[in-house]
Formats: C-alpha cells, sequence, structure tokens
C-alpha cells in the first residue's frame, strides 16, 4: 500500500471549505505590521510636496503617487541620520532613487511607490530615523 503524506491524510476527510478557513485564518503578514502606506497629493498649482516620517528597525514607509510618461520625479531624503536609509521606486519599475534630488525620468504612466527604509545594518539594530521627504515631479 502506498504511504499517504500527513497534512494530505488529515485534509483528506475536510470538506474544501473548512481547509480554505483554516488557510485563511493565519495571523497576518508582519511586514504589512510595519508598513504606512500615504498617497502623495500635492498642493494645487505646485509641483512638489514635503512630508515628514518616521521609520524604526525593519519598518518602511510608501509613499505612492501618480505620474504619466516622461515627467521628471526628484526625491531629497533630509534629517538626522539619512545615511542609514535608503529609497527605492517600486512599481510599475524598480530602481534606487538618489535621496539628493537626482533626476529620475519616469517610464511609462502609472501609480509609482516611493518606499523609504532602513538599510538592513540599522533597521537589525533596531534604530529610528526621522525624516523630511521632498517630492518633485515636473
Amino acid at each position: 500500500m502506498k504511504k499517504v503524506p500527513a497534512l494530505r491524510a488529515v485534509l483528506h476527510g475536510m470538506p474544501v471549505l473548512a481547509v480554505l478557513a483554516l488557510l485563511c485564518a493565519a495571523p497576518p503578514l508582519r511586514a504589512d505590521e510595519r508598513a504606512c502606506i500615504r498617497e502623495v497629493r500635492f498642493p494645487k498649482g505646485a509641483t512638489e510636496t514635503t512630508l515628514a516620517g518616521q521609520i524604526k528597525g525593519y519598518a518602511f514607509c510608501d509613499y505612492v503617487v501618480s505620474a504619466a510618461k516622461g515627467r521628471q520625479l526628484q526625491v531629497w531624503l533630509t534629517g538626522e541620520h539619512v545615511n542609514r536609509a535608503s529609497v527605492i521606486l517600486r512599481s510599475p519599475v524598480e530602481a534606487e532613487l538618489s535621496p539628493e534630488g537626482e533626476t529620475f525620468v519616469l517610464p511609462a504612466d502609472g501609480t509609482y511607490t516611493i518606499r523609504v527604509l532602513m538599510i538592513r545594518t540599522f533597521a537589525r539594530r533596531g534604530h529610528t530615523l526621522r525624516y523630511s521627504l521632498r517630492i518633485r515631479i515636473r
């Protein structure tokens, strides 16, 4: 007789809905607990805005902004110990951004996510970073 793996044997007699309920009852991912998501809105007629933020350890903050293809994105990260942080662009492209205002030309229309996160060495030590993020799109 063929051996059946333990999990398969347990699940064999359970209705499909019960199995799905067990899978959905799992606790949320810890990364979600460490994330902040902020929609970026520019004041009327403005091409830039400045937002204050704080991250600690492995936490990160996402800033979501919509922009058109060919627009120029610039970001500045200021505050004490900002050299402990990285600024990356996510979706629809992935790129590391210079936190000192270097221009990045957006390759497509869409919603872009600018993520501020701690460099792993400092995140592991539980450091806290308070910062200002200036975002310009022209």
